[in-house]
């Protein structure tokens, strides 16, 4: 019987202590992203490509930029179902609008495409990635 009372005990001071908790007030906030390419061919043929990328996001009502990135990757279509490359990217955060973070990313990814009949086609991106 003391263990019960014990138990029922705990967890109402268990439970006041969560509802005691006080919540943060929720701000919102306007975003914006975006993203652009320039894809270079660097032969004829077109199986090999530069592709230059700047992605910028901007948060707190416009005024802060949340997230950069700029880099470039190489490409090299490889047949008409597999395409490989790598490439870098150097990238700029401040999520928190506190602590600003600056990374670099090297990545390769492989491009897989199936034809799923005529209408549909399945496509497969695995990429790994380095960050220092």
């Amino acid at each position: 019987m003391r263990k019960l009372i014990f138990v029922i005990f705990s967890l109402g001071i268990f439970a006041s202590l969560g509802f005691s908790q006080t919540t943060a007030s929720y701000k919102t906030d306007f975003q914006f992203w975006n993203d652009t390419q320039f894809i270079v061919p660097l032969t004829k043929a077109k199986d090999w490509n530069f592709a230059f990328t700047i992605v910028g996001r901007f948060g707190n009502d416009l005024h802060t930029t949340v997230d950069a990135r700029i880099g470039g990757i190489i490409s090299k279509k490889v047949n008409s179902h597999v395409t490989v490359a790598g490439g870098y990217f150097y990238r700029y955060s401040n999520p928190t609008f506190v602590r600003m973070r600056n990374e670099s990313r090297y990545v390769g990814f492989a491009t897989f495409t199936f034809p799923l009949g005529h209408k549909f086609t399945m496509v497969l991106r695995p990429q790994v990635q380095y960050e220092n």
